[in-house]
């Protein structure tokens, strides 16, 4: 070829790679020749057909219904957006897909027979609904949990600043009680109950019980007694237990003092325990038991309950439930006497007017006799007109001796009637 000829190969082979893109996998080769150089077209193959696999295939449709990553069998396959679907082949049989959206996760397994296309719906949205309604819930809770530990601690202070004020009013209160200015002491006990001081409960029944400036009710005071009790107030059961004993404002039933000066004496209140030596020695409620009631007593005369005292020297003159011995019985007496028992100023001036374990002394008699008496004791009052009428330690005054028996039969003492209607 000539030199334009040449040429215009040159510009040929120049511009072979933008021919061989056009085409698509046409070669271009050169050679080299005495008349330059040719182009030679590259033969193409035609692929042969994938031969079948050994078992037929099955196809799987997977629908997201939010934009999920998903996996076949554990292999990671290509992500879905919310509401598409991915297509995969796979052999018949079971096959495990698992599809997450974030913290939202859905495990399936599908059973693919051969050469259908089963549909597979990934639903997640009800899953990641669930969790956000769970985790509003929780929330939730934790905010009610937070305001109900707030109010409780605006309760706490409350009550205590309430129980404050009524502990100040209750010590205002025993103030006036002790000075006996009770009508004073009563409204600032009313305000110590309302405050849920429970001393002062009881000491609203106690006044109620006894009439102390105000007028004597026992409905009243078993109403705050049993306020008391209910709030494990002991002192407040053990005085509830009296109305019982007693009949004062309900219906007298030992058996329901019975368990009320139990619990009492168990908390150390021991005046409760002098009442329950009471049942004890009386059978009221419970079987008969002079050993159990001198234990009971001893322990309240132990501590400092002057009945207990009594009632334990009482045991020892009678010999109840311990071996009979006045000198023992006469220095219990003497103690509960001295603490202005007036029952035991009695007793320990019979002991000197029978000489029961000292020597005879009408004149010590007729002193015990008349402290007794002026305490409000009937039997001071009655044996004191015996030592009138008989001149024991006293000149005989018939007349004074007839005035004791009617102080001590109005009282109540049969003994003294007795004694009055036979005084000529």
């Amino acid at each position: 070829m000539g030199d334009g000829e040449s040429t215009t190969m040159h510009r040929i082979v120049r511009f072979l790679p933008i021919l061989y893109l056009s085409v698509a996998a046409a070669l271009v080769a050169a050679q080299s020749s005495n008349d330059g150089l040719v182009l030679q077209p590259h033969t193409h193959t035609t692929p042969k057909p994938h031969s079948p696999a050994s078992k037929e295939t099955a196809r799987i449709l997977v629908v997201c219904d939010l934009a999920c990553s998903w996996t076949l069998d554990g292999d990671a396959e290509a992500a879905i957006d919310a509401g598409g679907s991915a297509k995969a082949n796979v052999v018949p049989g079971d096959h495990l897909i698992v599809a997450t959206a974030g913290e939202d996760r859905v495990e399936k397994t599908v059973t693919l027979d051969d050469g259908r296309q089963t549909l597979v719906r990934i639903e997640l949205k009800p899953i990641r609904a669930a969790r956000l309604n769970a985790s509003q819930q929780v929330q939730q809770q934790a905010q009610q949990q937070q305001q109900l530990q707030q109010q409780q601690l605006e309760d706490a202070a409350r009550l205590r600043d309430l129980r404050a004020h009524a502990k100040a009013s209750y010590d205002q209160a025993v103030t006036l009680r002790e000075q006996q200015r009770y009508s004073e002491a009563r409204p600032l006990l009313e305000q110590a109950c309302a405050g849920d001081n429970t001393d002062a409960c009881n000491d609203l029944g106690w006044l109620y019980d006894n009439g102390y400036g105000v007028t004597q009710n026992y409905s009243q005071a078993y109403k705050y007694y049993k306020m008391a009790c209910d709030a494990d107030n002991q002192l407040g059961c053990a005085n509830l237990g009296w109305l019982y004993h007693e009949g004062h404002g309900v219906p007298q039933d030992y058996s329901r003092a019975l368990p009320l000066f139990q619990h009492a004496c168990d908390a150390n209140k021991l005046d409760a325990c002098n009442n329950l030596g009471l049942l004890y020695e009386y059978g009221q409620g419970v079987a008969q038991d002079y050993g159990r009631a001198a234990t009971l007593y001893q322990k309240a005369c132990d501590g400092n309950v002057i009945w207990g005292c009594n009632n334990i020297g009482w045991f020892y003159d009678k010999g109840y439930g311990v071996v009979q011995n006045y000198q023992t019985a006469r220095t219990y007496y003497e103690r509960a006497c001295t603490a202005g028992n007036s029952t035991s100023c009695n007793n320990l001036g019979l002991f000197y007017d029978n000489a029961s374990g000292v020597a005879q002394d009408y004149n010590r008699a007729v002193e015990l006799y008349l402290k007794s008496c002026n305490a409000g004791n009937k039997w001071g009052c009655n044996n004191l007109g015996t030592m009138y009428q008989m001149g024991h330690g006293v000149p005989v005054n018939l007349q004074r001796a007839r005035e004791l028996y009617q102080q001590a039969c109005t009282a109540g003492n049969q003994t003294a009637c007795d004694n009055q209607s036979k005084l000529k």
